[in-house]
This record gives structure tokens, C-alpha cells and sequence, in this order.
């Protein structure tokens, strides 16, 4: 995820699908504010939705996702 997009978004990000292109991203954000959360099997996490993060696809096994939205 990259640190800090959940507050500062370009106008032009706004306006557009919420799926960016890495590059796209990079142009606006610096490399440097790129966060990875990686924990063992079973950890839970937190995870604000509004800011800018992708998701790499599993490389060993399947991955199970629990997701709850409070609105």
C-alpha cells in the first residue's frame, strides 16, 4: 500500500476507476512511501480501503480472505 494515499489523492485519480497502474501511481507518489504486510499464516490485519495498495497474487497456495465492511 502506499503510505499516505488514503489523504492526498490527485485530482485526476479522483475522477477516474479506482484501479491505477503502477506507473500512474509512481509519477505522483515516491517509491519510498510503499508499505508491504506480509505476516505468517492466520495474522489478521487492519487495513484503511481508501488508500492506494494492490494485492500480489499467492505463489504457494491458495489464499483465504475474510473481509468485513462497516459503512
Amino acid at each position: 500500500m502506499i503510505q499516505g494515499s488514503h489523504q492526498k489523492k490527485p485530482i485526476q485519480m479522483l475522477l477516474r476507476s479506482g484501479r491505477h497502474q503502477v506507473e500512474d501511481l509512481y509519477t505522483y507518489y515516491d517509491r519510498t512511501q510503499t508499505i508491504s504486510i506480509l505476516r505468517d499464516k492466520g495474522v489478521g490485519f487492519f487495513q484503511d480501503p481508501s488508500c492506494f495498495h494492490r494485492v500480489k497474487p499467492p505463489t504457494k497456495q491458495h489464499r483465504l480472505l475474510l473481509q468485513f465492511r462497516y459503512a
